[in-house]
């Protein structure tokens, strides 16, 4: 349990340190969130026939030993949300553990066409832990382009 809370510690503590990285941009007008979506912060990692995934570009912060991750996905055809709604983008953000070859997500949120905040989900952390390293998937893509240099 003390090693727990001490992970929970450290990884609280390393969100903080690593927020002077890459940020996304966005406006708040009146309650209405909208990304500020710029193709040029993002690198395509994968593609399928009903998506598209995207990291930040310029790096990756680093702290504590875990790698800062920003993600983002971009759905071919819309997916239907509650109250019909349709989702076009889920931007993720997270820890990467490259030694162990997990992702701690921290936060989601979801866009319609126009790019404005549909729904957002924060994770505690440990609460939602993504395996990176199961071959053939897009996670396996995100671990090689943030650990390439950690791969042994």
């Amino acid at each position: 349990m003390k090693k727990l809370l001490a992970l929970l510690m450290l990884l609280i503590a390393s969100l903080s340190y690593a927020a002077n990285g890459f940020q996304l941009k966005y406006t708040d007008n009146e309650g209405t969130i909208t990304i500020l979506d710029n193709s040029k912060d993002w690198v395509k990692v994968y593609e399928s026939s009903g998506m598209t995934l995207y990291l930040n570009d310029g790096g990756f912060a680093e702290a504590n030993g875990y790698k800062v991750m920003h993600s983002k996905i971009t759905y071919k055809t819309p997916q239907e949300f509650v109250g019909g709604q349709k989702i076009h983008h889920i931007y993720s953000y997270g820890l990467v553990d490259c030694k162990k070859g997990v992702l701690y997500l921290i936060g989601d949120l979801y866009t319609n066409d126009k790019f404005e905040m549909i729904y957002k989900k924060d994770f505690s952390v440990g609460e939602f832990v993504s395996d990176l390293k199961e071959p053939n998937t897009a996670r396996n893509d995100v671990y090689g382009v943030i650990c390439i240099d950690e791969i042994i």
